[in-house]
């Protein structure tokens, strides 16, 4: 399908932002915030062209962002985009779909006449000059404080951004913005041992522990280097220059409209559901098959961001259906909740889970809690649940005291002892032990001699009764 929309688009003249070629990079949404950035800067520059320097352009997508957000402001300006258009992944460390794809798309100029094609059909040719070649090679030869806004946006390699930044600081005029894309997650908010080691994996798009997100660490790395903490917007980063300072600015986002190529763009890309497992929504899109787990609710794939990639285990990607069903269908499997024991009653295990607090029965005996679909909910008597520790160790306790008694019954008098007969057993009680409930007492279900005495037939109870009382006659007898 996407590759028929791409035919359309060329044959048309109409701009492509597409599956095809990765032509649109990044979340959708953070168009909205270039807009505002230009915004933000015409307020504050009353007259004049606005110039931008774009560093990384692919398909041309922000470049048509950044003219359109002038225009609308009504204000001349050019944006100068320097990209190789050429591939720079290292493939046998990127092993995602996407990579691949953009090389494939980078080979004999194809992402590059795309470009081409996307500037002219958005009218914006005499706004647009274009540098072919990589960043590190063509922004030393650029005239220092020659542009309003400054956007990077090329390699995610440490060293490529920090470079980029660098010279940025140069370029920029005073008053004006340098900003970037892809800062998912800043370095504060990181585990420092487990990040170093993202930046020197060289891997471009990781997940840290520490901050539930997938993010660039090369980019993260090196715009804490450059700046420290910086504002940002859903990955969208940006500084204002201030003579020889550097501040955070704030946008307004009341008038910052998603630009209308990119709003075409999303509601191009289709979905087909193709089936289902129990926890999973099987689909396809263009040749690729997803599996999306049912948890997540209505989502809109590829403008969410979700959908280029695996998410183990919420959603998975392959060349096949039957691929993505097994993947589906094993994580069903081997996904296990982790339990702790923190504690017992008499007949109760107390778990944690979950933040949650359950009291499980001992005679249920070993159990897969969750996997078992056990400790979902309440089971009483023998699984209870509650939000707190104390909640479920008093509901254990309540179930322990009314739990139904097993049926005793008086059989004879014999000396100083009350004989009753409990199921098959027989018990000798100790008159001086006065009025009993046994087993409510937790008393009665060991042999408790000279007081209790338990046997498996009457003789043997009765021989030991015999002995007690002539031993305790004697004992009476001593001077």
């Amino acid at each position: 399908m996407s590759e028929k929309q791409l035919i359309e688009a060329l044959l048309t003249g109409k701009p492509y932002f597409g599956t095809a070629m990765r032509a649109l990079q990044g979340p959708p949404v953070r168009h909205r915030y270039l807009s505002a950035i230009v915004q933000s800067l015409s307020r504050l520059k009353f007259q004049g062209d606005i110039s931008i320097l774009e560093i990384g352009s692919w398909a041309g997508a922000s470049a048509i962002t950044w003219a359109t957000a002038m225009r609308t402001v009504g204000r001349n300006g050019r944006i100068t985009c320097v990209d190789l258009w050429q591939s720079y992944f290292d493939l046998t460390i990127e092993h995602e779909t996407h990579y691949k794809e953009m090389s494939d798309a980078a080979k004999d100029s194809k992402i590059f006449n795309l470009f081409l094609h996307n500037i002219r059909a958005a009218n914006i040719l005499d706004m647009v000059d274009y540098l072919i070649g990589n960043a590190r090679d063509v922004l030393p030869n650029l005239q220092s404080e020659e542009f309003d806004i400054i956007y990077i946006d090329g390699s995610h390699a440490y060293e490529d951004v920090r470079s980029d930044i660098c010279q940025a600081k140069r370029l920029v005029r005073n008053g004006g913005i340098i900003c970037g894309d892809d800062l998912e997650l800043q370095k504060h908010n990181l585990d420092e041992r487990e990040h170093q080691a993202a930046v020197v994996l060289g891997k471009d798009y990781v997940y840290s522990l520490q901050g539930y997100a997938n993010y660039h660490p090369g980019v993260t790395e090196a715009v804490a280097n450059e700046f420290g903490n910086v504002a940002t917007w859903e990955g969208v980063w940006a500084m204002r220059k201030v003579g020889k300072e550097w501040t955070t600015i704030d946008l307004d986002l009341s008038h910052a409209e998603m630009p209308a190529h990119i709003a075409n763009a999303c509601a191009t890309i289709e979905i087909a559901e193709v089936g289902q497992t129990r926890d999973f929504w099987l689909g396809r899109c263009d040749a690729n098959f997803l599996a999306v787990a049912k948890s997540l609710g209505p989502t809109k794939l590829f403008v969410e961001r979700l959908g280029e990639r695996e998410l183990p285990s919420i959603l998975f990607t392959g060349e096949s259906l039957e691929e993505i069903r097994a993947k589906a269908v094993k994580v069903e499997q081997e996904t296990k909740v982790q339990t702790e024991l923190i504690g017992e009653t008499a007949t109760f295990n107390l778990v944690k889970s979950r933040g949650r607090f359950l009291a499980v029965a001992k005679r249920l005996g070993p159990t897969e809690l969750f996997s078992e679909r056990l400790g979902e909910r309440e089971l009483a008597p023998l699984l209870l649940v509650g939000e707190a520790l104390d909640e479920v160790r008093e509901k254990a306790y309540a179930s322990e005291r009314h739990t139904a008694e097993p049926e005793v019954e008086l059989v004879s008098e014999i000396g100083s002892y009350n004989v009753v007969r409990v199921d098959e057993r027989f018990i000798a009680v100790a008159k001086s032990l006065g009025p009993l409930t046994l087993f409510r007492e937790r008393v009665g279900e060991r042999d408790f001699p000279p007081l209790i005495l338990l046997a498996s037939d009457a003789a043997t109870l009765r021989r030991r009764i015999f002995e007690i009382d002539q031993k305790d006659s004697k004992d009476q007898d001593l001077p």
